[in-house]
Formats: structure tokens, C-alpha cells, sequence
């Protein structure tokens, strides 16, 4: 990806945050498992921007699929969530329900995130898709399943 496009994408996702009501900030997460992190309650995204620009706009579009669900979900539903994740972040035992509504959750990010580039017209290579199994390839292989 090109400088000025990466630029050009960037921008829009960052505008289509701000016109969200989201905050966006960078940060070093390689103590984490995650590149990137949304945050409902504080209505956050942060990004670990140490990566090459097709992982970021990936990143940066699956966690603002994140927040397209997340938003809308019920807050039983959200709490179950959050459980699941917080165990799966600390390391406690996670029943299969609980392993299997992380995995949902985030190939559900990855689909809403395809949505917002196509409303954004942000085009999407075989990259994405690439990404994307490889980050649930990956999350298949941290959750057990």
C-alpha cells in the first residue's frame, strides 16, 4: 500500500471515529496478544501503530467493527462478552460457550469492519481476507479450539 493511500485511509477511518464519538490513541501494545483494542465503556480504540500499514487500516477496521456490534448488543449479552474476554485476557479456564462467543465476537469485528470500508470506499485486497484468517487461524490456536 502506497504512502498517500495509507494516508488517505487512515484519515477516513480516523473521521469516521471522531463522527462516531470514539477516541482514538496509539500506544505500544506488544506486552498484549491484541494489536489494536476497542474499549466500549470509555469508547476507545487504541492501536499499536509498529505494524506496516495494510496490518493497520485491518486493525484499525476490525476494531471499529467491534465497536459497529458491540454498540448494539444488550447488556446481558455485553457482560457475557466481557466475561468471556476477561477470562480469555487473564488466562482463567473458559467453558466451549464462552470460547466459542470470543471467536463469533471477533470474526463478526472482521465482517463489520469489510462493511465500514466499503461505506468509507476504502478498497480491500486479498490482504484483508488474509489478514483476517490469519487472525482467527490464531485465535483459534490461543482459545484451544
Amino acid at each position: 500500500m502506497r504512502q498517500a493511500t495509507f494516508n488517505k485511509n487512515w484519515d477516513k477511518l480516523l473521521n469516521y471515529a471522531k463522527g462516531s464519538l470514539l477516541s482514538v490513541y496509539t500506544q505500544d501494545l506488544s506486552h498484549k496478544w491484541a494489536e489494536a483494542q476497542f474499549e466500549l465503556r470509555t469508547r476507545s480504540i487504541v492501536i499499536d501503530t509498529s505494524y506496516p500499514p495494510k496490518a493497520l487500516i485491518a486493525n484499525f477496521l476490525h476494531e471499529l467493527g467491534h465497536f459497529h456490534d458491540d454498540h448494539k448488543v444488550s447488556n446481558t449479552e455485553w457482560n457475557l462478552v466481557n466475561t468471556a474476554y476477561h477470562n480469555f485476557n487473564t488466562g482463567r479456564r473458559m467453558t466451549a460457550k464462552q470460547k466459542n462467543r470470543v471467536l463469533q465476537t471477533e470474526i463478526k469485528a472482521w465482517e463489520d469492519g469489510r462493511f465500514i470500508a466499503k461505506l468509507l470506499n476504502i478498497r480491500l485486497g486479498q490482504w484483508y481476507t488474509d489478514y483476517r484468517n490469519l487472525a482467527i487461524f490464531d485465535l483459534k490456536r490461543r482459545l484451544g479450539i
